[in-house]
C-alpha cells in the first residue's frame, strides 16, 4: 500500500541514490536543523563534514525520511524564534523608554498568551451522543517515555520554552547533549504535548509581568498611555473570560488579531471586544424585540 507521499510524488520520480551513501538518522537531524534555520547547503556540508552534492540531494535520494525529519526541525526553529520574540517582548515592556513602546509590547504579549489558551467548548469536549472526548492516545508507532524519560523531557521543555538552546539546556540539566537534543524525534507525540503546556505555563508568568507593567502605566500615567493600559486590561479581561468560558469566536479572534485596541476620544475608548454582556448572558435577548407574526395567506397574495 502506498503512502500518503508516494501518492503525491511518485516512487518513480525518486533519483536511486549511490551505494553507501545514506547518511545517519543523526546527521540528517543536523542538517535539517540547520536547513530550518536558514542556512544554505554549502554551510551545512562544511559545519558537519560532508560533501555538498551528496547532502543537497538527500531531500530526493530519501524524501519520505527527510520530510518527517525536516518537518520536526522546522516546528522546532518556530517554536524557538516564537520563545525568542517573546523574550524580546518581555524586555522591551521592562526597558523601553517609550511608555507607548512598553504599552504595545505588553499588549502584544496579553494576546499571544490568550491565544495560547485550548478552546473550552461542547464540540470539543463531548461528541454527539453527550460523552466525554479524552485527550488523543499514542498510536502503536509512536514511543511512549518512561519515568525518568518523561521527567527528562519536562525539564527539556522548560529551557526550551524559555528560549534556551540545546547547548544551554544540557548545561542547565547537567546532562550531556546527547541525552537531549534527540528527544523531539525520539519522543515527538510526548514532546508535542509537554511542550503545548510548557509554553503556556511561561507565557502565563510573562503575561503577569506585562499586567504589572500596565498598572503602573494606569497609576503613574498621564492621558493617553494610561487610558491605553486601562483599554488593554480590560480587553484582555474580556477575552480571556471568552476564552475559558469556550465563548469566543473565529471572527472575533480574527478581529482581536487585526485590531486588538481601538483608540477613540473617550476615558476608555471603543472596548470592541468588550461590546458583549458577559456577566448577564441573558441580557442580549431582553432587549431584542419579539418576531412579528407571520401574515395572513390573503396579504402574501395568494388564496387561502
Amino acid at each position: 500500500m502506498a503512502s500518503d507521499y508516494e501518492e503525491a510524488f511518485p516512487r518513480a520520480l525518486v533519483p536511486e541514490p549511490p551505494a553507501g551513501t545514506r547518511p545517519s538518522r543523526e546527521t540528517m537531524i543536523r542538517a535539517a536543523r540547520l536547513s530550518a534555520a536558514g542556512k544554505d547547503w554549502g554551510p551545512i556540508a562544511q559545519e558537519l563534514g560532508l560533501d555538498v552534492n551528496q547532502a543537497a540531494n538527500w531531500p530526493f535520494y530519501y524524501p519520505e525520511a527527510w520530510e518527517a525529519i525536516y518537518i520536526r526541525a522546522e516546528k522546532e526553529a518556530l517554536d524557538m524564534a516564537a520563545a525568542r520574540a517573546t523574550e524580546s517582548l518581555l524586555m522591551s515592556t521592562l526597558g523601553a523608554a517609550d511608555d507607548f513602546e512598553a504599552e504595545a509590547a505588553a499588549r502584544a504579549l496579553l494576546a499571544q498568551r490568550a491565544r495560547s489558551l485550548p478552546r473550552l467548548r461542547p464540540r470539543d469536549t463531548r461528541d454527539r451522543k453527550g460523552r466525554i472526548r479524552y485527550p488523543p492516545r499514542p498510536k502503536p508507532e509512536q514511543r511512549v517515555p518512561d519515568a525518568d524519560t518523561l521527567k527528562l523531557i519536562y525539564n527539556a521543555v522548560r529551557c526550551r520554552a524559555r528560549a534556551r538552546d540545546w547547548e544551554a539546556s544540557a548545561q542547565i540539566l547537567h546532562r550531556p547533549v546527547e541525552d537531549v537534543w534527540l528527544l523531539p524525534f525520539d519522543y515527538p507525540w510526548a514532546w508535542d504535548q509537554i511542550y503545548a503546556r510548557g509554553e503556556r505555563e511561561v507565557l502565563a508568568a510573562v503575561a503577569g509581568v506585562a499586567l504589572k507593567r500596565l498598572e503602573e502605566m494606569v497609576r503613574s500615567g498621564e492621558g493617553r498611555v494610561a487610558d491605553r493600559a486601562a483599554r488593554t486590561i480590560l480587553i484582555h479581561q474580556a477575552r480571556m473570560r471568552r476564552r475559558r468560558t469556550g465563548e469566543e469566536t473565529e471572527s472575533s479572534s480574527r478581529q482581536d488579531a487585526e485590531n486588538p485596541v481601538h483608540d477613540s476620544s473617550s476615558p476608555l475608548g471603543d472596548l470592541g471586544d468588550l461590546a458583549v454582556n458577559e456577566d448577564s448572558p441573558g441580557d442580549s435577548a431582553v432587549d431584542e424585540e419579539p418576531p412579528p407574526p407571520p401574515l395572513p395567506p390573503e396579504a402574501r397574495g395568494r388564496p387561502p
